[in-house]
């Protein structure tokens, strides 16, 4: 078994990196969180404006040399985690933690959203609590983005 991580790199994540984290993103939201497709898209907008705003700070595992490949994400706001990704093939090497040291290296990580992921991240001893202040955090640019909208509409 070779390790990994020797053969992958952390960069900052570039706008051609958007669409695929927004993909992923409101695929696991969606299927994590339970939530409907309306509830998706908004958690999905507010992570739009995040990232496009750069106000987040947003990483991206890739194979080293080759910057357009991701292999998995990791997004922060005021130093709280909102979400990290891997793909599949590539969990449970590493990667999720390198990620999350890029954008949340503070101890113990504050995540926005606790899932079943991260409480076996914890129960493997990684140091993670849930973040009521990193979830209202995502949770105003969401209200923004609909309240924006229905100013739109009406």
């Amino acid at each position: 078994m070779t390790d990994l991580l020797s053969h992958i790199e952390i960069i900052p994540a570039s706008p051609a990196h958007l669409p695929w984290m927004l993909a992923t993103f409101r695929h696991q939201v969606g299927r994590v969180l339970m939530t409907g497709p309306a509830e998706a898209r908004a958690e999905t907008a507010a992570l739009a404006r995040i990232l496009r705003g750069r106000v987040g700070k947003a990483a991206v595992a890739v194979p080293v040399g080759d910057a357009d490949d991701g292999m998995g994400w990791a997004v922060s706001l005021f130093g709280g985690l909102l979400a990290v990704y891997v793909s599949a093939d590539f969990r449970r090497q590493g990667i999720g933690a390198a990620l999350i040291s890029v954008v949340a290296p503070a101890v113990p990580v504050r995540v926005a959203f606790w899932t079943r992921d991260v409480q076996a991240m914890q129960a493997g001893g990684f140091p993670v609590e849930y973040s009521i202040e990193a979830f209202q955090a995502l949770c105003r640019y969401a209200r923004r983005d609909y309240q924006h909208q229905q100013a739109r509409a009406a």
